[in-house]
């Protein structure tokens, strides 16, 4: 049985005449004729009653006529549905990011896209950076945000969006508190508390790279898993701590966000997805966040 059984059918219970069915389905009337004798066969119902004069439906033609109608609505539907999944109208996008470094970017970028695309459900996982890459390779993410990237980048696209001057967090009680802006050199006898590799692993590298630059080691004291708890040992005294500005909180009764003059330092957050992906959501979500990236 094909879907055009079907239509052939709906047209002759409709009409309730071959002559009429066969003009409005454009072909002739002997072979509708024959395929609905090929329908009752294979169903191994009478769907009709005609002779000379009249066609009329049976009792299971007018059963079937009901199913069949909604067959073909349904089947309709799943047509229109995955050309619209094919145009990116329809769909689901499911983004990656590394938490609060993206809060100055996704509340501009998801609105517009949900906006021009409100069939798309958008779903958002926070995960590291390499994380995102091997869930890039899983086919489990379309599209991630992140920084420094440490796993093999094969075959990976990435797109440049955003730029973020750097912050130290210091204690209010400590003696650089109430310096306006620092330099890594002022870093240079204090410890540093800092995030895991398991919640950011290039991080170490990139607070690193900074004392490098400027001629000194840095001395890391204590290592936490969360950016809450990263504030917190800086409030508690415990040592002080770089991150990008949109990655901290505002400054409370006990620390200050002081800005870092590393020269031309900063954190760049970069898109990134998979070369092969051709989704056309995912273009789609390209093209908006082009219009809303800080840096391309």
């Amino acid at each position: 049985m094909e879907l055009r059984h079907l239509r052939y059918f709906v047209a002759v219970a409709e009409e309730l005449n071959f002559s009429r069915a066969a003009e409005r389905l454009h072909i002739a009337q002997p072979p509708l004729s024959k395929q609905i004798k090929d329908l009752e066969a294979e169903l191994g119902v009478r769907l009709f009653d005609r002779n000379h004069t009249r066609v009329m439906l049976t009792d299971a033609g007018r059963v079937f006529l009901d199913d069949v109608r909604e067959i073909l609505e349904q089947t309709e539907l799943a047509v229109r549905r995955a050309r619209d999944a094919s145009s990116g109208i329809r769909g689901h996008l499911r983004v990656g990011t590394i938490g609060t470094m993206t809060l100055m970017l996704l509340p501009k970028v998801l609105p517009l896209f949900s906006e021009r695309f409100p069939e798309i459900e958008v779903t958002v996982q926070e995960m590291n950076g390499d994380e995102q890459v091997l869930a890039l390779r899983r086919n489990d993410l379309d599209i991630g945000f992140t920084g420094r990237i440490l796993v093999n980048t094969n075959g990976v696209e990435r797109l440049h969006v955003a730029r973020f001057p750097l912050l130290v967090a210091v204690p209010k009680t400590h003696r650089l508190s109430t310096r306006k802006a620092l330099q890594v050199e002022d870093l240079a006898d204090e410890p540093l508390v800092y995030l895991s590799a398991r919640r950011a692993p290039a991080y170490m590298e990139w607070v690193r790279e900074l004392f490098t630059a400027a001629g000194i080691k840095p001395h890391f004291r204590r290592r936490v898993e969360s950016l809450d708890s990263l504030l917190s040992m800086v409030a508690a005294g415990y040592g002080l701590a770089i991150l990008p500005k949109a990655n901290t909180s505002s400054a409370t009764d006990r620390h200050k966000m002081i800005p870092l003059a590393a020269g031309k330092a900063a954190f760049d957050l970069y898109a990134i997805w998979l070369q092969t992906n051709q989704s056309a959501t995912l273009r789609n979500f390209l093209e908006v966040l082009r219009s809303q990236a800080e840096v391309s």
